[in-house]
């Protein structure tokens, strides 16, 4: 016959929570919300032509300002203490890494079309995994590097790629420029 054995294991009888994403895989899908966001609103840029840039900017940055602290009071916290050069800092990131980014691609829009803004925005990933760590007098890390070309080289595949007149240059340098401030390196 057949022997039975018996055990004092307790078997759950529901299945385990879902486990919850590690910082890896949130930050990663965060950029890439992030991402997605930016590229439509590349696409979207020759429709904008007539937003006022700058004042539209000061309203939205004044939303988003407002949004934030209302979460951060609803959940018991409190506005961190800024010292006088943080507010600078934090102030020109705004105007050079935020705002003027948003300024380039629309005034980019009106001068060429959306497939190169969206290439020169492919271009970001490997402006600073090359040109960030060069101005900073750092070592380019070839990995990080190969892997900004490869996204540079799909994100030219998938929208085509395309000329643009001279006079867009400026604003797809600009672009990139107002990238650079934002970036950590």
């Amino acid at each position: 016959g057949k022997v039975e054995v018996m055990t004092d294991i307790a078997v759950p009888r529901h299945a385990p929570p879902a486990t919850v994403l590690s910082s890896t895989m949130l930050g990663a899908l965060t950029c890439t919300v992030g991402m997605v966001l930016v590229g439509t609103s590349v696409a979207m840029s020759p429709a904008l032509v007539d937003y006022p840039v700058l004042a539209g900017q000061a309203w939205r940055y004044l939303l988003a300002a407002i949004t934030l602290v209302g979460f951060l009071t609803a959940r018991g916290g409190r506005l961190p203490h800024l010292a006088r050069r943080q507010w600078i800092r934090l102030i020109v990131l705004a105007a050079t890494g935020l705002a003027a980014f948003n300024w380039f691609v629309i005034e980019g829009a009106m001068r060429a079309d959306p497939a190169f803004l969206v290439a020169v925005v492919g271009a970001v990933p490997i402006t600073l995994a090359v040109v960030g760590p060069i101005l900073s007098r750092k070592r380019v890390h070839p990995p990080t590097a190969g892997g900004a070309v490869v996204v540079g080289v799909g994100i030219v595949v998938v929208s085509g790629a395309t000329s643009a007149p001279l006079a867009a240059v400026p604003y797809a340098v600009g672009i990139l420029l107002s990238v650079r401030w934002r970036s950590p390196f």
